[in-house]
């Protein structure tokens, strides 16, 4: 395996063992400029970058392979069965995943963790008991603390769960679900705060959106965001450049303190000050979003295991539009099939579904405004849901299809005998 004699290592790795170094229930470790569950795996391996990268690619191999046997244990036609279980193996071989094992970063745990959280899903809508209950929380909880963007998942996902826990009766025992992932993404938010991790991603965007922009800039100004000339020589760069001046420079002292104090607010009151802007912005970078292709963290040894063109058909890229002209048909027809079938009720896979559809925008949005760096390497989750999104929903649709076509002719054959 290449992962074996090739890893590719980022920024973000001295950071990892840094935290690793630190004790579990200590401060720098929960509270750390990174959420915990990636410096946890680096010191559960002495942060040894052969034996992390060999562990991501088993334990996405066997994520994936839980995943893909979820989605086929739920299709209720037989014959789709194997079909679906080797289309979501396939998907999950593709370069714009695999290659993330040998990459020491969270992409690959955090997306293995997502699989393994979907599977939960299935697993436990299809026949509850509590040992999935007790699974799903577990899985849960280290995927909220992978990334930043998978505890506001999480949240989302929380409050639907609890809309609907309440709205149908019969699902009331899914509020303790709904309410473990509130508590989870308000720690993480607690731990976020105290260890002030927003604040780079801020200053990403502060320097790449609102610097360079007067209208903007004027926003801040009028919150008290002090408008100097050593600030605006900030204007187009990253929060690391000038040796680190965000940080550093006594000239930016006074706007030190009003990041720490307002910075977050004013922030959040500029993107509900524009609306449409805010909210037109991540569809207008789809492109951007969804190819995960800005930025290269390909490892040098890294070969792919599916061939080029079947890696093309299970993870298309470069036909986006054609993909979201399909995933839009195939809602529709979904939606037909809800109404007309009930089919929510026929196969609760299909709760799943719209959870994975609803949220794909909600994430992009995440990211987006989340931070202005490296939009290709953050979007890569939001990637992965729309397209496993699509061949889900294909899954599903053609399974439903097919199963009201045989109902249909069953009861055709019926009436004929009768009469």
């Amino acid at each position: 395996m290449s992962v074996l004699t090739s890893v590719q290592a980022s920024t973000d790795t001295g950071v990892y063992i840094i935290m690793a170094s630190k004790p579990i229930w200590s401060a720098d470790f929960l509270e750390g400029s990174r959420p915990f569950t990636v410096p946890l795996l680096y010191k559960l391996f002495n942060s040894n970058f052969i034996l992390i990268a060999f562990f991501q690619s088993i334990f996405s191999l066997l994520c994936w392979s839980f995943l893909a046997f979820q989605i086929s244990n739920v299709i209720k036609s037989r014959w789709l069965k194997i079909p679906a279980f080797t289309l979501v193996l396939l998907f999950s071989l593709s370069e714009n995943i695999i290659q993330w094992d040998s990459v020491l970063l969270s992409e690959s745990v955090s997306l293995s963790l997502m699989a393994l959280f979907l599977a939960g899903w299935f697993w436990i809508l299809n026949s509850w008991k509590w040992q999935k209950v007790v699974y799903l929380v577990v899985v849960a909880f280290f995927w909220t603390f992978s990334r930043e963007t998978n505890a506001w998942i999480i949240l989302m996902i929380g409050i639907i769960t609890a809309v609907i826990a309440v709205w149908k009766g019969s699902f009331k025992r899914y509020l303790i679900i709904a309410g473990v992932f509130i508590l989870f993404f308000a720690t993480n938010e607690i731990s976020s705060n105290t260890g002030h991790r927003w604040i780079f991603p801020f200053l990403n965007i502060l320097s790449q959106r609102i610097l360079p922009n007067k209208e903007n800039t004027s926003f801040f100004s009028k919150n008290g965001m002090p408008v100097t000339p050593a600030l605006m020589r900030m204007s187009g760069k990253w929060a690391s450049r000038e040796n680190w001046a965000y940080y550093r420079d006594p000239a930016l002292k006074d706007f030190r303190m009003w990041l720490h104090n307002n910075g977050k607010s004013t922030y959040i009151h500029w993107l509900l000050s524009r609306p449409y802007q805010t909210l037109k912005e991540p569809i207008s970078n789809r492109q951007r979003l969804l190819s995960s292709r800005e930025q290269n963290y390909f490892s040098p040894g890294f070969s792919p295991v599916l061939p080029v063109l079947l890696n093309k058909i299970v993870y298309p890229t470069d036909h986006l539009l054609l993909v979201i002209l399909m995933l839009i048909f195939i809602i529709f027809e979904a939606i037909g099939l809800i109404i007309s079938q009930r089919v929510y009720w026929y196969n609760p896979a299909w709760i799943v579904l719209l959870f994975m559809i609803l949220l794909i925008y909600s994430h992009a949005f995440l990211v987006w405004h989340g931070d202005a760096m490296e939009i290709g390497r953050h979007s890569l989750q939001v990637s992965v849901q729309f397209y496993l999104s699509l061949w889900t929903a294909m899954l599903l649709t053609i399974d439903c299809v097919y199963l009201v076509k045989s109902k249909d002719k069953a009861t055709r054959k019926r009436d004929v005998f009768i009469k």
